[in-house]
């Protein structure tokens, strides 16, 4: 393969838009550590560009009947949503939809638009243990090649699906605040993040949207040295969910 006008690079191109990804099912993978999780965990590829740079062992792993293209180096980088292309990219049919666990604590995500947090956010979720996660909102599409890259392909496996009414019913949703409350480590709340408990982290501008407030079982904030307003979401994020994984795992 050596044009640009081939048809499978327009895939490819088409991919890096929320648009092309919904037209396609499907999302683009970039390097070997992604295209390696696509494949322990099972999902489908539709396709495989790689490079001769590419080291051995990760092809032989592909499924028959998966198209495999080598590619100029200059070929990747067309493709390639990053300043450096890698020495592999693949398509990948979106993740079928999956229930999160209910026997786990989840995340619910309020319109968290930027893709970095929201993929840092599942990451650190699925090494705290959570359940899934709920998009509430407008959020950062999980499927944008940023936030794939900044969960580490963690976004590839762990279940997520849009938030309503029905998903969450029967969870008590407890969000971050900057605001004085209760702090998110008092003993008093040790049964309510050992139950069936969702942690709501908000938008980075805004906060916790009012619909959610609504719905809110309670509030915690996470104290700070003076002259500190608050920490960004996925900073927040990850002091919560690694305490509510500990308890739920003590």
């Amino acid at each position: 393969m050596t044009s640009r006008q081939n048809p499978l690079l327009k895939t490819y191109r088409e991919l890096h838009d929320a648009r092309g990804r919904r037209d396609h099912g499907l999302w683009l993978l970039e390097g070997v550590h992604l295209v390696d999780e696509a494949l322990r965990h099972g999902l489908s590829l539709h396709s495989v560009l790689w490079s001769r740079r590419l080291p051995p062992g990760l092809l032989e792993r592909v499924p028959s009947g998966v198209r495999l293209e080598e590619v100029d180096d200059d070929l990747l980088d067309y493709v390639s949503t990053t300043k450096t292309a890698q020495a592999v990219a693949a398509a990948v049919k979106m993740p079928a939809d999956r229930r999160p666990d209910p026997g786990r604590a989840w995340l619910v995500l309020d319109a968290v638009s930027d893709p970095g947090n929201l993929g840092n956010l599942v990451r650190t979720g699925a090494a705290a243990g959570i359940g899934g996660v709920v998009l509430w909102g407008a959020c950062a599409d999980p499927g944008n090649p940023k936030a794939l890259r900044s969960s580490a392909g963690t976004l590839l496996w762990v279940p997520v699906v849009p938030g309503s009414e029905e998903v969450l019913a029967g969870r008590d949703l407890v969000a971050a605040t900057s605001h004085p409350g209760a702090c998110y480590d008092d003993p008093g709340l040790d049964g309510l993040w050992r139950g069936p408990v969702a942690l709501v982290i908000g938008s980075e501008a805004h906060g916790v949207s009012a619909e959610v407030v609504a719905r809110l079982k309670n509030a915690v904030h996470i104290p700070m040295a003076p002259g500190v307003e608050s920490l960004n979401a996925a900073a927040a994020g990850a002091v919560l969910l690694f305490h509510v994984g500990r308890l739920r795992r003590s």
